[in-house]
């Protein structure tokens, strides 16, 4: 099991990267307006996904790895096997681009949550060590003159 320290470190250096990585959203956007942000949106899903992949890995996120393969692996393989019957390329680029993007918005939404989880459970753990001295130091003091 991931010590929570270090699954925090993955989860929020994948939140930053997914910062980065969704205002190409926009450029997904821009897509249906011009063909020439087709590549760059391309290029920018190859590039995140292996950091996204071994962000994911390391923060033991088993889950969330199986959902990328179902929502963006799967459909880009089905694609693949059938083919381009369509003379549209800008279509046939989008369909694995749109699940990819998706996938990413969604797993944005879930990252930040569970960071501020694992925020507060730090927190939490941190305040109670402080109680818990505070206790051992209030006894102590009650131990060192018993008899006032």
């Amino acid at each position: 099991m991931q010590s929570g320290s270090g699954e925090r470190y993955h989860l929020t250096r994948l939140s930053k990267v997914l910062n980065y990585e969704l205002s190409s959203s926009v450029l997904f956007l821009l897509a249906f307006v011009s063909v020439f942000a087709i590549p760059l949106l391309m290029l920018a899903a190859i590039v995140f996904t292996p950091i996204m992949l071994f962000d994911l890995y390391k923060s033991n996120k088993k889950g969330w790895i199986a959902a990328f393969v179902v929502i963006v692996i799967v459909p880009l393989l089905i694609i693949l096997i059938i083919g381009m019957n369509s003379g549209d390329i800008k279509t046939f680029l989008f369909i694995p681009l749109a699940p990819f993007y998706l996938y990413t918005f969604l797993l944005k939404l879930s990252v930040n949550e569970r960071v501020q989880e694992l925020k507060a459970r730090e927190q939490y753990e941190k305040e109670k060590l402080l109680r818990k001295q505070e206790l051992q130091e209030w006894e102590k003091q009650l131990n060192k003159n018993p008899d006032e």
